[in-house]
Order: structure tokens, then C-alpha cells, then sequence
């Protein structure tokens, strides 16, 4: 005999809703079906996630954020999940240093996930961390390499993609992107890219090579055919003698064309720029900004095209409402051509203004009613006055017009620390710490307390009240003090290895670090180590910060005391110092 098996109408609609989700994230009935679940079991936190992946889908950023945090407020079983679902969020909505604070919290739950490594290091190196979350995406490689070597192929191609993302120069993402390609010789929007690459180290036979690869493999790909369709031309001048490949590749064109094709493939260029302003332009200067000119016209202008079809001009003398320094406003086309006719009828009253080589070219974008124009040259955007120097105010048009996004309060995608912008000026994603001297030392008492703990735990082996005592006062003191065997710049603390795996070595006293720097031949006898004071917390989540590089623990005081603890312990005795 058989009956019909009840089915639970929640669990129903639970499976239903993540069905449409995986199919269609937006769909309107997934909000309708889990708030009638959440409504009778208003703690299903499972579905809470849910719900608040479907509004992220919709675009109620605010109302998913809220959702997520109170569930990561809890700390159940959905910690992990809602760690990452938060920080994926943050990168979606380029809050970087929230989408990196979210990163550490999700790889300090759970340091086995390569993913999570890659992840750390993306958002480190938006957030302006480059070096850091450069060295942290080679780092997440490398464990994929040898926990899930099978997956390999997608690590390599992450690695590339957030290279690219993070704006790192082509030097850096020629080779991540090389190894991708061997592992996955279909990847196109690594290929694209590196084919650009090539071209802007002046490896024109590579990138052609690569290019014609490409397109055996997919005839529609349009960033082959560019990369293709570029050298071919360049090719056809340098044939006919007026300039040499390496004349064309000295020039700094192809630094402004490495940046387009970079900056289309990620979003973050110029017509992208004026799209996101569209929603954050202030009523008052979208009233005294012209209508765009229709598509043949705008490419017909002799300003820059993107520019005349988004708005052809603007009123003069309201160049202050861009509220950026200068008071400079949109030229129209018509007030272009009318310049270009007046600098060739009387060159001699131009003499700044005359194109006679590749890297005299410009193009006027706007004027201060005053004699200041800005302008785009081959490689800068510079202020220009008749009869002082060009004034340089930035690399790319683009970044002028994101950084109006931005001061409007919209949404800015590139990174934080800049690669074309110059010299980085990133602390790294180490927590503050401050070079000492030797001599630096606890508080005695604090001292006295660590050894007489250290001679219960001697006298009761095996008892685990004593070392949690021990160590619970370890954590409470007011530094810890690393041997720095890296630089000021990338500090790096010595590890010593065990059976166990690499332990730290934190030590309570600049004097016990010292004693252990000369006994581990670290530096001779009577000359000074370079040690790291870090102030409590902050040593115990940098120390956890490690896991992704192997480290299995801290021993404090080696060769004192030497008593070590599991590294994913800290996390317990952090919440202990932060109760107490």
C-alpha cells in the first residue's frame, strides 16, 4: 500500500524561490514567496540571505545591506555566508574599504577557501592597498595550487582579471596574464587584454600573433580585431616612411589607447562617466547644459565625440557649478570650430597651438571664459594660457569627469590608488605599527604576571585551565613585538618552523625579541633588530591575517618561554579581550 507524501508548503515555496533565483535573480515572485516564508518563520535566516540576494538583483542596494546585517549580527551558522554575500555587495557598490573589512572578517572564519584569499587581495588593492592585494591574489594562487589544483585554470584568470581591475601596469599583468592563457588558452578576456599589453610594451609581432589565435578561436572577438586592425594601419605608415614603429610606440599614444581599451572593458571610461553623472548632475547645472548633438554630428565636431553627443556646450560664466577648481565650463562645437578656424587664419597669434608631430595633437573640452582651456593632448589633460606653459591637471579626460561622479555622491568605480596616477602612497593592509627600538618593554607587572602563569601551565602539563589562563593574559597585554625581517615599507615578522606548521614569534618585551633575533642568527651579537611594537587588538588580527600564508600559529617568547597557540584560537581570544 503507498499514500501520497506530504509536502511542507514553506519548504515548497523555499525551493521554488531559489529555483527562480538561479534562473532568473530578479524575478518579482522570489521577493513575494520568501516574505510569505519570513512571515511565518521570521528566523530562517537561510532565506533571509535570500531574499536579500533577489534585492541586490533589483537594485535595493540599502534594503539588502540592512537584511545582511542583521543576519551577520547573529553570528550563527550563516556567519560565513553573509560575511561574503556583504562584501561582495560592497565591491558591487565600489565601497572598497567596507568590501575589504568584509574580506578579512569572511577568511578570519574560514581560512581553507583560496577564493577568499583572492578576494582579500582584490578589494585590498581597490581600496588603494596595491602591493598588498597584489601580493595576496599570487598568495591565493598559489594555495589553489595546493589544496585545488583542478581549479587552477580559474585561479589564474582571477588573478589576471583583478590585475586588470586594480589598473596595475602592464609590466605586472603580462605575466599572470601569460600563465592564464597557458592554462586556458580560451580565456578572451584575458587574450584581449594581453594582446593590448603586448602592444603597449612594443611587442607589436606577439600581440598580432596572439590577436590571429584569438580569432581562429572566436571570428566575432572584437578586441582581437582591434589589437589586429591598430597594427596593420600603423604597419601601412611605418611603410610608407614617414615614422617608425618605435617612433609611434615613443610618442605616448599607446599609453592613452591602453587606457581606453582597459577603461572600456571595465567601465570605468569616459562614456561611462558621463552616463553615471546623468544620475547625480545637479538640477542646476543640468539646466544650463546644451542638448547633444545627434551621432554624425557629434563625429563630425572637432571637440572629443562623447562630449558633443552627451551635451553640445554650455551657458558661458557657469563653469563654477561643476564645482571644481578653474570655473571651467563645456565648450560647445560650434565654439571649437569657430577657435580651429581663427588658429589657422592667424597661426602666429596661436604659436601654442600649432600641430606639426604626433605629440603636439590636442582637442579643447572647455574654456573659463578667461583664456583657460582644458584640453586633451596625446597623453595628458592639461590647462592651457596664451604665452605661459601647458599646466597639467591629470592623465585622462575620464578620470575629470568620475571625479564630478563622485563629488555628486555617485557611484565611482575605479580603484582608490591609482597606477597611472603616479607613486603609490598605500600603507599596505597591515594594522598601524611603529618601528622600536629594543628597550621596549611591558609594563612590569604585566611581565611578572606572563611568567607566573607560564609556571603554572609547567606544573600542571596536560591541564588546559592553566594555558588558557596563560594565554588569555598573552592577550591581554598591551603590545605584541614582532622581529620584522621585511622593510618599514612590507613589514614582515619571523616565523620559526615546527611540526606543526610556521609559528610567529610574538614576544612581551623588545629585550626577549632581541635575545631571540641573535639566537636564530638574525643578527649578530651586539647590533640591533628591526622589530614591530603592534598594539593589542590589532596584533591578534594581523597575526590571524597569516593563515593565508601558511602560518599555523604564535609561540610567544621563543626560546623563554616557547609555549605556541593554534592560530584560529585567536579569534576566541579576541572576543574574550574584548569582553573583559
Amino acid at each position: 500500500m503507498s499514500r501520497d507524501v506530504e509536502i511542507d508548503p514553506i519548504e515548497r515555496d523555499v525551493d521554488l524561490a531559489w529555483e527562480l533565483f538561479e534562473a532568473q535573480p530578479e524575478h518579482p515572485e522570489i521577493g513575494r514567496l520568501t516574505r510569505g516564508v519570513l512571515a511565518q518563520q521570521p528566523g530562517r535566516n537561510g532565506t533571509r540571505i535570500l531574499l536579500a540576494m533577489h534585492l541586490k538583483a533589483r537594485g535595493a542596494i540599502d534594503e539588502a545591506r540592512a537584511i545582511l546585517l542583521d543576519v551577520a549580527g547573529q553570528r550563527d551558522r550563516f556567519f560565513v555566508d553573509v560575511a561574503r554575500k556583504l562584501r561582495d555587495l560592497e565591491m558591487y557598490e565600489c565601497n572598497y574599504d567596507e568590501a575589504r573589512r568584509w574580506a578579512e572578517t569572511a577568511l578570519r572564519e574560514d581560512q581553507e577557501s583560496w577564493h577568499d584569499v583572492m578576494q582579500l587581495g582584490s578589494a585590498s588593492a581597490m581600496s588603494g592597498h596595491l602591493e598588498a592585494g597584489w601580493r595576496l591574489l599570487d598568495d591565493g594562487v598559489a594555495m589553489c595550487a595546493r589544496t585545488d589544483s583542478e581549479l587552477i585554470p580559474e585561479a589564474f584568470a582571477s588573478r589576471a582579471i583583478s590585475l586588470l581591475q586594480s589598473w596595475a601596469p602592464p609590466e605586472r599583468f603580462i605575466p599572470a596574464a601569460e600563465e592564464a592563457m597557458r592554462a586556458d588558452a580560451s580565456s578572451d578576456f584575458v587574450g584581449g587584454p594581453l594582446a593590448w599589453a603586448y602592444v603597449h610594451e612594443g611587442r607589436f609581432d606577439e600581440a598580432e600573433q596572439l590577436s590571429l589565435r584569438l580569432l581562429r578561436v572566436d571570428p566575432m572577438d572584437g578586441v582581437a580585431e582591434s589589437v589586429l586592425t591598430l597594427i596593420r594601419k600603423w604597419r601601412d605608415v611605418v611603410a610608407e616612411g614617414d615614422v617608425s614603429l618605435a617612433e609611434i610606440h615613443a610618442s605616448g599614444v599607446i599609453d592613452t589607447i591602453w587606457s581606453q581599451m582597459r577603461d572600456g572593458l571595465l567601465g570605468t571610461d569616459l562614456p561611462s562617466a558621463l552616463v553615471a553623472l546623468d544620475e547625480v548632475l545637479p538640477a542646476e547645472l543640468a539646466a544650463v547644459l546644451r542638448p547633444g548633438l545627434d551621432e554624425e554630428a557629434a563625429r563630425a565636431s572637432g571637440g572629443e565625440r562623447e562630449i558633443a553627443a552627451w551635451h553640445d556646450g554650455q551657458a558661458p560664466g557657469t563653469g563654477h557649478l561643476w564645482g571644481a577648481e578653474g570655473d571651467f565650463r563645456l565648450m560647445s562645437a560650434a565654439e571649437i570650430e569657430a577657435m580651429d578656424e581663427a588658429i589657422e587664419a592667424e597661426p602666429g597669434a596661436w604659436p601654442q597651438w600649432q600641430e606639426e608631430a604626433i605629440g603636439d595633437y590636442y582637442s579643447q573640452v572647455m574654456t573659463d571664459d578667461r583664456g583657460g582651456y582644458l584640453i586633451v593632448t596625446i597623453d595628458k589633460i592639461v590647462i592651457r594660457r596664451g604665452g605661459v606653459d601647458d599646466v597639467v591637471v591629470g592623465d585622462r579626460l575620464a578620470d575629470w569627469f568620475w571625479d564630478r561622479v563622485a563629488a555628486f555622491g555617485g557611484r565611482d568605480p575605479r580603484p582608490v590608488a591609482r597606477h597611472d596616477a603616479g607613486p603609490s602612497t598605500e600603507e599596505g593592509v597591515q594594522p598601524s605599527v611603529q618601528q622600536s627600538a629594543p628597550s621596549l618593554d611591558p609594563r612590569p607587572e604585566a611581565l611578572a604576571e606572563i611568567e607566573r602563569l607560564n609556571a603554572a601551565v609547567l606544573a600542571a602539563p596536560g591541564d588546559s585551565g592553566p594555558e588558557i589562563e596563560f594565554w588569555t593574559a598573552v592577550a591581554a597585554l598591551d603590545v605584541w613585538i614582532f622581529i620584522n625581517t621585511g622593510t618599514s615599507e612590507d613589514p614582515r615578522p619571523f616565523a620559526l618552523t615546527s611540526p606543526d606548521g610556521p609559528m610567529l614569534t610574538i614576544f612581551s618585551s623588545g629585550a626577549r625579541a632581541q635575545a631571540c633575533a641573535v639566537d636564530r642568527g638574525l643578527v649578530p651579537e651586539g647590533s640591533p633588530a628591526s622589530l614591530l611594537a603592534v598594539p593589542l587588538p590589532a596584533a591578534l588580527d594581523w597575526s590571524m591575517s597569516f593563515a593565508q600564508h601558511g602560518i599555523a600559529g604564535v609561540t610567544i617568547d621563543y626560546p623563554q618561554i616557547g609555549a605556541w597557540c593554534h592560530l584560529p584560537n585567536l579569534a576566541h581570544l579576541r572576543h574574550v579581550r574584548e569582553q573583559s
